[in-house]
């Protein structure tokens, strides 16, 4: 019998935090968790009723909160006389539900532009001309806030401090795992025994990629007063060129994996998904905003739909290809983090160095915890 997948409600203001509520996105996936945030249910620009911020919170088994220095919206139609941001209430409904609340703040020694701290409102007005004594007295009555919200979160939340998107990535990850250790109804199986064979099932992996890379979202695009939308990868991929045709090298080496040239040349244009048929290590140069990323998201994205037979021919209708090579994306970011933070744990079963190839799989086995893949099974899909 299947597990159940547990729901993490993640809540924090959102102009002053996008890539931090990107990274808790990411992890939240990674842990192989159901996910609710603002941007997945509102569509418009108006902000919801309080009454169905709430209701999502209620449908939540854990509550993730970013804090930085941005106070938030504070709703009009609270229930009770008050000056709580969206925030808090969210926080205070996950308490008085009996859920946990992992509450990550942002580290002070931090440096934050001036634009995302709730005092940069009367520099504005200073510089503009049109300071009041009553901007005055509500940017002080939300840094006061905020600094409540703080010390409520101290004595009620399990708490961290964060830095980078990427470290908080990481710390959402550890802390999302620990939770479900405390949660045995949502603990993944006991492993078996020593020398009990079991086949390794990667369907809860696939299916947790299929999900990371199922959208584009746009920033800057006016939906309403919000300024970003997603859409889903297919609907907005634009493919890839290079100009260059694939040549193989006169001397392939083992199992027919020669060197390839995809680069400049005389030849005519190729879609740049062509160096998929080629089965050889390619390094994909362009721009910033190029669509490179983009790109290694949508393949993984096809390839993990073919494998799962959600769509049986993505593989083949999508990139062209008629077999489904095991797909595995990784930020490079992403492992370079996990490398730093476990060496200055000097974990035991860690790789000799930091330059080890061993590293992937150990990292790629970290990501899937608890969905019955371990290193030998990643190593053998990276051979």
């Amino acid at each position: 019998m299947s597990l159940p997948t547990p729901i993490v409600f993640v809540s924090s203001t959102v102009e002053d935090l996008k890539p931090h509520r990107e990274a808790a996105r990411d992890a939240a996936v990674g842990a192989d968790f159901r996910l609710r945030m603002l941007e997945y249910f509102v569509a418009g620009g108006d902000r919801p009723p309080l009454a169905a911020c709430l209701a999502k919170v209620g449908e939540a088994d854990v509550l993730c909160v970013l804090v930085a220095h941005r106070y938030g919206w504070v709703p009009p139609d609270q229930p009770a006389v008050g000056y709580k941001s969206i925030t808090w209430l969210e926080c205070e409904r996950a308490v008085s539900g009996g859920k946990e609340v992992l509450a990550f703040l942002l580290d002070e020694a931090v440096a934050w532009p001036a634009e995302y701290r709730e005092e940069e409102a009367i520099a504005s007005a200073v510089r503009e001309d049109r300071a009041s004594p009553e901007l005055l007295a509500e940017v002080q009555a939300k840094v006061k806030s905020l600094q409540d919200l703080k010390e409520w979160l101290n004595g009620r939340a399990i708490t961290a401090r964060f830095t980078t998107p990427e470290d908080l990535r990481g710390k959402l990850v550890a802390a999302l795992h620990d939770w479900r250790r405390r949660h045995p109804e949502y603990a993944a199986p006991e492993p078996p025994e020593a020398g009990t064979a079991i086949a390794a099932d990667p369907r809860r992996y696939l299916e947790a990629l299929r999900s990371r890379t199922a959208y584009i979202d746009i920033r800057g695009l006016q939906v309403g007063t919000r300024k970003a939308h997603r859409f889903h990868i297919e609907e907005l991929y634009i493919a890839l060129g290079t100009a260059g045709v694939a040549e193989q090298d006169s001397k392939p080496g083992r199992k027919g994996r020669g060197k390839y040239n995809v680069g400049p040349s005389a030849h005519r244009p190729v879609a740049l998904q062509a160096i998929l048929k080629l089965r050889c290590r390619a390094v994909v140069v362009g721009d910033p905003g190029s669509g490179k990323s983009t790109f290694l998201r949508r393949v993984a994205h096809a390839l993990a739909e073919s494998a799962l037979g959600v769509v049986a021919d993505a593989a083949q209708g999508r990139l062209g290809i008629p077999d489904t090579p095991f797909p595995i994306l990784v930020r490079l970011v992403h492992l370079a983090e996990y490398i730093a933070r476990i060496r200055a744990n000097r974990s035991p079963t860690q790789p000799p160095t930091a330059e080890s190839a061993a590293w992937l799989a150990h990292y790629l086995a970290a990501e899937a915890e608890g969905w019955g893949l371990a290193e030998e099974f990643f190593r053998g899909q990276l051979v």
